[in-house]
């Protein structure tokens, strides 16, 4: 939950998750009542103030009530979000293995190959599926050739 109040009436805070642009993340808790901006790390500049190439960098700034009470700037943050909006991950992971099998004609490469694509929530790293929870996979030995493994 992003907003909760604490014990003995201290002020209800908001957590926020921030990407940045090197691909690190972050997540910050502050007072809910703190407002944000986004937007370049110099407000209006003109592009003499913007680095090389006329790219801008971007903070996130945390003010308590007005601008004269500025508490935090973030750079180079590429996108935020309150961890209140639920957000779910598409994640594949696959699994392979090689092995040979002797047929009619000489010895035969056969690549098997496993693919687990959940949705998970990106927040809670326990939810996220491990190698591990892959059942074993191993070519059946039989006969027909229609089915090599």
């Amino acid at each position: 939950m992003a907003s909760r109040r604490k014990a003995s009436g201290e002020a209800a805070t908001k957590t926020y998750i921030l990407e940045l642009k090197n691909g690190d993340t972050r997540k910050i808790t502050v007072p809910a009542h703190w407002k944000l901006t986004y937007g370049n790390v110099v407000p209006y500049a003109g592009k003499d103030q913007m680095r090389g190439g006329g790219e801008s960098r971007v903070a996130l700034r945390l003010y308590d009530g007005t601008k004269e009470n500025l508490r935090a700037v973030y750079t180079d943050v590429v996108s935020f979000r309150d961890v209140a909006i639920g957000t779910l991950e598409k994640r594949t992971q696959v699994q392979r293995k090689a092995s040979q099998r002797a047929t009619d004609k000489g010895m035969r490469d056969v690549i098997v190959e496993a693919r687990v694509t959940e949705w998970v929530d990106p927040d809670n790293e326990d939810a996220i599926p491990t190698p591990s929870e892959f059942k074993s996979i191993s070519h059946r030995n039989n006969d027909d050739e229609s089915e090599p493994f």
